[in-house]
């Protein structure tokens, strides 16, 4: 969560932050709800994710988030809310990828959702302005 903090130089708001893990579900945000993985690592993942979502609507980070994605809106206007929101997600969590864990574990995640349509667009986006966006 530091290290997100530091990447985005967005802040946590929550004090604690409540994951519930159920049997059988598509991860969310909010509430935080994470399904039983076989992998840890895979559930680490997945929660990074969720958690990355989650600090895009802190409170304290509304106004710099409302700017950005008037931003990121004019910036992909041909893209949908979904892949740009995922665009902007993805740049972040290659960077917690590459500098927490590793390069082939980032690839897993591409090739696990590379059937989705606006998923794979939003890697495509963040690995090819990943600089671009963390820089916004």
């Amino acid at each position: 969560m530091k290290e997100l903090s530091k990447i985005t130089n967005l802040n946590w708001s929550e004090k604690q932050i409540i994951c519930y893990v159920v049997g059988k579900a598509i991860p969310f945000s909010d509430p935080l709800t994470l399904p039983v993985y076989k992998k840890i690592d895979y559930a680490v993942d997945m929660l990074t994710h969720e958690l990355i979502h989650r600090l895009f609507t802190q409170k304290s980070n509304q106004k710099k988030m409302d700017r950005l994605w008037v931003y990121f809106d004019k910036k992909y206007k041909k893209e949908n809310d979904w892949t740009i929101n995922h665009a902007v997600l993805y740049a972040i969590h290659r960077k917690i990828y590459l500098t927490l864990f590793n390069e082939k574990r980032m690839k897993r995640d591409v090739r696990k959702i590379s059937h989705l349509k606006y998923y794979k667009k939003a890697w495509e986006i963040a690995q090819k302005d990943h600089e671009e966006i963390l820089k916004n």
